[in-house]
């Protein structure tokens, strides 16, 4: 079967049925003989993990600091390894360390914080005055940036994505206490 590649672009669920005449039934001229599993196949495979980049914000004349996440999504549905990036400052120790996949538990949970601060900030910006449930829109796009940031809100504030954006954009406090305490930056 051939596509063409206007109608595909990230993931295509994939369903096989063995179909055959019936001769018993007159009225059914097909029949489902069998079925295989359905899959979801995705078609960026060699973009695993977090699109991740490290240098000197130095050098490159960047204001300090430990990190920073460039996000480039123009819609809820936009897939999340082509519309995040994160930078890390290899002038932090604390960052070079991260890199060479020792954090220190501070560290990580900084930037899983401030991660999940800005998914969900960059969700209310999209969702603007949306209609439509954030919920819906993760489920029929699990690769978006929606998606993403409803996952780092259950993980890292204990909230679903409609209450952490609601919280975001009323109660930035309260929002900003659930991350903290779910992480338990300074506790480690």
């Amino acid at each position: 079967m051939d596509i063409s590649g206007h109608n595909v672009s990230q993931i295509i669920d994939l369903r096989a049925d063995v179909i055959g005449k019936d001769d018993n039934e007159a009225w059914l001229s097909r029949r489902i003989l069998a079925q295989g599993p359905q899959l979801r196949v995705p078609l960026d495979s060699d973009l695993i993990g977090f699109p991740t980049s490290s240098s000197s914000f130095e050098a490159r004349g960047l204001p300090a600091a430990g990190w920073r996440l460039r996000v480039t999504a123009d819609s809820l549905e936009a897939p999340f390894v082509h519309s995040v990036h994160l930078e890390l400052n290899v002038d932090y120790p604390a960052v070079r360390r991260l890199i060479a996949n020792r954090p220190d538990s501070a560290t990580d949970a900084e930037l899983n914080a401030s991660i999940t601060r800005v998914l969900i900030a960059t969700v209310s910006r999209l969702w603007g005055d949306g209609d439509a449930r954030l919920e819906d829109i993760a489920a029929e796009h699990p690769d978006s940036i929606t998606a993403a940031a409803q996952r780092a809100a259950e993980q890292r504030a204990a909230l679903s994505i409609s209450e952490a954006v609601k919280q975001f954009r009323l109660r930035p406090e309260a929002l900003e206490y659930a991350i903290a305490s779910r992480q338990r930056i300074l506790s480690r």
